[in-house]
């Protein structure tokens, strides 16, 4: 059995290391060699060990090779190509901010097929699974798509992508090919729970059902994240198990069961898109479903490692996929933790009278160890991708698990009854959404506690964690240390709350303290004074949920103010996902007009969330804590909403910060004339470092001390420009900038840029 392991963990840190590139070519030779090797020395390396480790490296290096001759050089070969190519539509068009999203098989002049993902805004919503198209497009390189995440493509087994398709034409097959009739089934499915579960309801039971997470909403994402429960909603093997579950309680032979569960099994993989989890459990079930076929015990731990050597084989580079990666640690962490937990548990506290009470205990203990079981590996994994601590994961779990149960086996009857009578459907439906209602207003509640999530991007946090990872080791290999459980637990209780503490009085206790956000390429600008909070802007990657939890990590859930410098999308486009998760007083407009349409939206969300909404059209003071923020009118009417917006000047005591927004130098010289600017202590430099804003006869009025540029890496407007950063290096600033540095931290009695 050791050597099983170690084989797999070689093979699979050198799928993790390969991945990262393309350097198949280099693959083959080094692991043919070392195969050779292997052979010429076989009784000598099957004694240590290491050896097996090194087998697997090269088994993989080889495979590598292989797989990068016959699926990766014939995508490289189209690479920077122009053409036109007759390709077969994967699945149905996917819905994203650029249009339409359409995976398809490429076929190459050489006949290969190349799995391809298209962006486009022509036509083709009609398209389905197995038609015939004629594309006219430029294709790329994963990489190049999408260089933030090069592995984000190749996980899926993508290795060309275009988002430049000047034609497009559809040849619709009357007969779909039996292979597309999973994906078929499930559009009908889909249409039909859109059908009979409206709204949120629809979109978690057809992540449940179908795999299809589209329609889940934003703001359901958001707190099934931060409550620790997003994996309820990705289709793995408590899906697979309810499954096996729900058709092994069927009356008759349970041998002719197991056997017809097994094409069952499959369909249902092939349904919900075959995605890493979804096959990891499948695998593991088919193992359990036919090994008393075969006389063999189900061995949990050995199908888990079967499986992921499965996918491997199938796309090596599937390594990458964060899906992958949570799935197989979390059922390691189970086979790991859970059963020795729960018996513990189990041995440990009170003996409850009766039946009844033992078989709640034992519910209690198994909620309980199963999700540790399968946080503690997990969670590092989870933090690396999604920087979130969950507090409440377990409550929450233990709340909701058992509803997720009922969800399924409820939804997947009422679908089935919607194929006889949809009348009778829906009136079945109704005790489901009754469910669904218990369902998210647990999570609604949980998610709005303080401190329900924390961010990793405070240092205290992280050695909390390791502090948990520390003695969670002490009780895994010092049995003596198991009677001290209990006092462990609560050191670590009192440790975060103890950080928790500090962290919210060195941010909300002093004069003032100024958090300019990480929202890539956009602004959101934080201003905490003693338990109140000022914000500035809230536009870019995710700077709604990026600024609700800045604020969540000093425990607060409300702003007195929201000040908007225009309406650029880069500066407005997450008011509404603040505005779920966070009160809001009042939100500060500039009175000009707006093509965009952003404006429009602002006043609907206002009031749909009830937050007073002013448009400032004089100069106006407000104060927060022991601080001010004076808000500036427009100093030009011109049609340039960068030069027509806001600015602020905030303030405690001697400590100044001020914010241009997007305006030129001109305008903001003008502002510093009209409003007998001096020096600030803190300059958010305007316009992301354009070429065009931070001029130096406004530096000279101005001569902040620190500069702070709130920008994304690798943006496509070079931003900031060496002009800025020049000018910002002639008048003496300290520097800091979001894309290098992450969220920057400036208080009146410390400066400081944290690196996120």
């Amino acid at each position: 059995m050791k050597r099983r392991w170690t084989f797999l963990a070689g093979a699979a840190i050198t799928c993790l290391l390969v991945s990262q590139s393309y350097a198949w070519w280099l693959c083959f030779p080094l692991g043919l060699v070392g195969l050779f090797y292997f052979y010429l020395e076989r009784k000598a390396w099957t004694v240590k060990l290491y050896n097996w480790f090194a087998l697997g490296m090269a088994v993989m290096l080889f495979w590598f090779g292989l797989y990068g001759i016959f699926r990766i050089r014939p995508a490289q070969r189209l690479w920077n190509q122009t053409g036109t190519y007759t390709a077969v539509a994967l699945d149905y068009p996917g819905e994203t901010s650029w249009g339409r999203q359409l995976d398809v098989a490429l076929q190459t002049p050489s006949g290969a097929k190349v799995r391809t993902r298209i962006y486009t805004s022509l036509d083709c919503d009609e398209v389905k699974p197995g038609d015939t198209l004629e594309v006219t497009a430029t294709i790329i390189s994963p990489q190049k798509a999408y260089a933030d995440a090069p592995t984000y493509y190749t996980a899926r087994g993508i290795f060309a992508v275009s988002s430049k398709v000047t034609e497009l034409t559809v040849m619709s097959n009357d007969e779909i090919p039996l292979r597309f009739l999973p994906r078929v089934a499930a559009k009908v499915m889909q249409e039909r729970v859109k059908t009979l579960y409206p709204g949120d309801g629809g979109g978690v039971l057809m992540a449940l059902l179908t795999g299809e997470q589209e329609e889940l909403s934003d703001a359901i994402g958001d707190q099934l994240s931060r409550t620790g429960l997003r994996h309820l909603v990705a289709v793995s093997g408590l899906h697979v198990s309810l499954l096996i579950g729900g058709f092994l309680l069927l009356p008759g032979d349970r041998r002719l069961k197991s056997l017809l569960a097994v094409p069952v099994l499959l369909f249902f993989c092939l349904l919900t898109g075959a995605g890493p989890s979804v096959v990891r459990a499948t695998v593991m079930g088919l193992l359990a479903l036919l090994g008393p076929f075969f006389r063999r015990d189900s061995d949990g731990p050995w199908s888990l490692g079967l499986a992921l050597l499965l996918l491997l084989i199938c796309n090596p580079f599937s390594i990458n996929n964060v899906g992958l990666q949570l799935s197989f640690t979390a059922v390691a962490g189970i086979f790991l933790v859970t059963q020795r937990l729960n018996r513990w548990m189990l041995e440990r506290g009170p003996v409850p009278a009766g039946k009844m009470g033992k078989s709640i205990k034992r519910w209690v203990c198994g909620c309980i160890s199963v999700t540790a079981g399968a946080t503690v590996l997990t969670l590092p994994i989870s933090i690396y991708y999604f920087e979130t601590i969950s507090l409440v994961a377990p409550l929450a779990n233990l709340l909701v698990l058992w509803s997720v149960t009922l969800l399924f086996g409820g939804g997947l009857l009422t679908l089935g009854l919607s194929f006889l009578s949809m009348p009778l459907a829906r009136l079945v439906a109704l005790p489901v959404k009754a469910l669904f209602a218990y369902f998210f207003g647990v999570v609604d509640f949980l998610s709005r506690l303080p401190y329900s999530s924390l961010t990793s991007h405070t240092a205290g946090y992280c050695i909390w964690l390791a502090a948990v990872y520390a003695v969670v080791m002490l009780l895994a290999f010092r049995p003596q240390w198991r009677k001290r459980a209990v006092r462990c637990c609560i050191g670590l209780i009192v440790l975060l709350a103890l950080l928790i503490g500090f962290n919210r009085l060195s941010l909300t206790n002093g004069g003032l303290t100024v958090q300019v956000l990480d929202v890539g390429q956009g602004q959101s600008v934080l201003f905490l004074s003693q338990q109140e909070a000022v914000a500035v802007d809230c536009g870019g990657d995710d700077a709604g949920n990026v600024l609700a939890d800045a604020l969540g990590d000093v425990g607060e859930s409300e702003l007195e103010l929201l000040m908007l410098t225009h309406f650029d999308s880069d500066h407005v486009d997450g008011v509404e996902q603040l505005l779920e998760r966070v009160t809001v007083e009042v939100i500060a407009v500039p009175d000009i007009e707006d093509d965009s349409g952003h404006w429009s939206e602002i006043e609907t969300l206002a009031e749909e969330y009830q937050v007073e909404l002013i448009k400032v059209t004089e100069d106006t003071t407000n104060s927060f804590g022991s601080a001010e923020i004076e808000i500036f009118a427009p100093v030009t009417q011109e049609d340039d909403d960068n030069n027509s917006g806001l600015s602020a000047l905030v303030w405690a005591e001697d400590f100044e910060v001020l914010i241009t927004g997007d305006m030129d130098s001109e305008t903001e010289l003008l502002l510093a004339e009209e409003q007998n600017l001096s020096a600030v202590d803190v300059l958010v430099v305007g316009h992301h470092g354009s070429k065009y804003s931070t001029g130096e006869t406004f530096l000279t009025i101005v001569q902040p001390e620190t500069a702070i540029i709130s920008v994304g890496a690798n943006n496509s407007y070079g931003h900031p420009t060496q002009e800025t950063l020049d000018r910002l290096d002639a008048a003496g600033c300290t520097v800091y900038r979001t894309d290098l540095q992450g969220k920057v931290i400036v208080s009146a009695s410390k400066t400081s840029g944290e690196e996120e």
